[in-house]
């Protein structure tokens, strides 16, 4: 629209340039320059060209003025368009009320908009701040219908409903069960009790990180390779071996598969006696020795 306004300033500037030009081709040297016959015949075309008078305007006037009719025509719809007549609402009235959000969309609780609603057994929908406050203090009734032991879905009477679980990544997902790949098979082949203490630690802390990491330990086959390792003379391997299994232990599959090795449940055996022996001995002493 700009450039349509000033089309007469811009057309005037490209017919300087295109003098300009017609000057410096004029005055360029092309004999002297031992060029093509080719290229110098395009220079002189080129030349002429550029000498050439301007076009009469009238048609480009008589364009203009009818795009600028059609432009009048336009209608253009926004915030300044003003209402219909018959609308109900004063544009001017400041003092109207913000409409009210309905009964439904309400937090029997709290009485404001909800934010993140969910049901509970009894079929009443709370938001979920307002109803974890309710059952943190205690109470496992209803509030809207007194109902005892009302539950959000999926939680117990009485308790409040978890915070839904953030959905994995799943390029976070694939990396975790690469590296438990990586070092249970890192384990198998390492020989060195130096070499088996690094490798341990690292499954020991990737055990402890969540529950798809401890399935992806136990389904490379890292228990039968820890196990072993539990009656090993090094206390430093012999402890992260220990807590490594305790840990994978959290999830039932590893529990099976850890009572299914042979050997498993001696060595934790004797080791969990030789704990409370060590305990029991050091609480002896202590009296003795005048530490507490």
């Amino acid at each position: 629209m700009r450039l349509l306004l000033q089309s007469d300033e811009v057309a005037a500037r490209v017919r300087e340039l295109q003098h300009d030009l017609a000057t410096l081709l004029d005055i360029l040297p092309v004999g002297e320059l031992g060029l093509a016959d080719d290229v110098a015949d395009l220079l002189t075309l080129a030349s002429r060209q550029c000498r050439r008078p301007a076009p009469e305007a009238a048609a480009e006037q008589e364009l203009k003025a009818s795009v600028l009719a059609l432009i009048q025509e336009c209608v253009l719809f926004s915030a300044a368009t003003p209402r219909p007549l018959d609308s109900k609402v004063d544009a001017d009235d400041d003092d109207a009320e913000p409409l009210a959000p309905p009964p439904d969309f309400r937090c029997p609780i709290s009485l404001d908009l909800m934010r993140d609603p969910v049901v509970s057994s009894s079929g009443q929908t709370y938001d979920r701040e307002s109803i974890t406050r309710w059952f943190g203090a205690g109470k496992s009734t209803c509030p809207k219908t007194g109902q005892n032991g009302v539950a959000m879905e999926g939680s117990e009477p009485g308790k409040p409903e978890p915070a839904p679980p953030v959905a994995a990544n799943k390029a976070a997902v694939e990396a975790a069960r690469m590296t438990a790949s990586f070092l249970v098979k890192k384990l198998s082949a390492s020989f060195s009790p130096g070499s088996d203490n690094r490798v341990v630690h690292e499954i020991r802390l990737l055990a402890k990180s969540g529950s798809e990491s401890r399935a992806f330990i136990g389904e490379a086959g890292a228990v039968p390779l820890l196990v072993p390792l539990l009656n090993s003379e090094d206390a430093a391997l012999q402890l992260n071996a220990v807590t490594a299994l305790l840990n994978l232990s959290i999830l039932d599959a590893n529990k099976k598969r850890i009572m299914h090795t042979d050997g498993a449940v001696a060595a934790l055996c004797e080791l969990a006696s030789a704990c409370v022996l060590s305990t029991g001995t050091a609480s002896a002493i202590r009296p003795l020795s005048g530490r507490w």
